[in-house]
C-alpha cells in the first residue's frame, strides 16, 4: 500500500505530457526501471515508484501535473483510435450506428480530403479518411452523452477513481481529489484526449488533433 500511496502522491504533484507536439510543456519523465521500480525527477529529487501499478497495457511514458490537470502521455492505440480503427467512412458508420450523420464538406483547398461531421445530441464527432494512414481519423470530438460508448469501458458519469482504475493497479478512493481534468497525449501522433470531471464524476471528454484544415 506504502508504493500506491507514492505512485499517486506523484500523480498529485507532477503530472503528464506528450512525445512530439508537448515538447512546451518540460515534462517529468521516467527516467529509468530497475528491479521493478521506476525513477521520476522532480526538480532536484527522485522518487520511486513500483511500475506494477501502472497497467501493462496502459503504456504510460510521461506524467505531468499542472495545476488542476493531470497529464499523461500514452503508446496505447486506444488514445489515438477511441472509436475503433476503421478502413472506410462506411464501416465506421457500421459500427457506431448512435452517431447521426450530419454534413460532409472539403476539408482543405490543398487535397480532396472530406471532413465528415456527426452529432449526437450534446455530442460532436468530425472525421476524415486519410489516404496517408488509410485508416478514418477523428480530427475533432466532444463526446458529453452516457449512450455514446469508446473504448476502454470509459462512460459519462463514472467516478474518477473508476477512470483512473482502467489504467492504474491498486487505486484507493479519489487519489487526486483535486484534479478535474485527466489528459491522455498519445505518443503516437497528435492527438489529445481530455476528461473533465465534476463532483467526482466524468462530465465529458474531448478529443483533439494537431489536423491543421479549413473548418474543424
Amino acid at each position: 500500500m506504502k508504493s500506491v500511496f507514492i505512485l499517486f502522491l506523484i500523480l498529485s504533484a507532477i503530472g503528464c505530457s506528450r512525445a512530439k507536439p508537448v515538447n512546451k510543456i518540460n515534462p517529468v519523465k521516467i527516467d529509468s526501471v530497475s528491479n521493478g521500480k521506476a525513477s521520476v525527477a522532480k526538480g532536484n529529487d527522485t522518487l520511486n515508484f513500483d511500475v506494477k501499478h501502472v497497467k501493462k497495457n496502459s503504456d504510460v511514458s510521461v506524467i505531468h501535473f499542472k495545476n488542476d490537470t493531470v497529464e499523461i502521455v500514452s503508446a496505447n492505440p486506444f488514445f489515438y483510435y477511441p472509436f475503433g480503427e476503421f478502413k472506410s467512412i462506411n464501416e465506421f458508420e457500421l459500427n457506431n450506428k448512435i452517431w447521426h450523420f450530419n454534413s460532409k464538406k472539403l476539408a482543405s483547398n490543398r487535397d480532396s480530403t472530406i471532413m465528415y461531421k456527426f452529432g449526437y445530441k450534446n455530442s460532436y464527432l468530425n472525421i476524415i479518411y486519410s489516404s496517408d494512414t488509410r485508416f478514418v481519423e477523428i480530427v475533432k470530438a466532444t463526446v458529453a452523452d452516457k449512450e455514446i460508448a469508446v473504448g476502454n469501458n470509459i462512460k459519462i458519469g463514472m467516478t474518477k477513481k473508476d477512470f483512473l482504475a482502467l489504467f492504474f493497479n491498486d487505486v484507493q478512493n479519489d487519489p487526486v481529489p483535486n484534479v478535474t481534468v485527466i489528459k491522455f497525449i498519445s505518443a503516437l501522433d497528435g492527438v489529445w484526449n481530455s476528461y473533465y470531471f465534476k463532483n467526482g464524476h466524468l462530465a465529458y471528454y474531448t478529443f483533439e488533433t494537431d489536423y491543421i484544415f479549413n473548418d474543424k
